[in-house]
């Protein structure tokens, strides 16, 4: 997940991939915070991978 969201020069991929790494491989719990920090980490990438799927698809020779 890391080279995929490092891949696509996410602002906040590290913030939300550590917070991922957290749960799913330390077995550990968010606090309310962070979850809530979390939930705003993966909402700007969202945001960001739908503008570039929108500037991918405005590139695209029209035929």
């Amino acid at each position: 997940m890391r080279e995929w969201a490092n891949r696509l020069n996410l602002d906040s991929a590290d913030l939300f991939i550590t917070f991922y790494e957290k749960v799913r491989y330390g077995n550990q719990e968010l606090t309310a915070s962070e979850q809530a920090i979390y939930l705003d980490a993966v909402h700007d990438a969202e945001k960001q991978i739908k503008h570039l799927k929108h500037k991918t698809v405005l590139k695209k020779p029209q035929l």
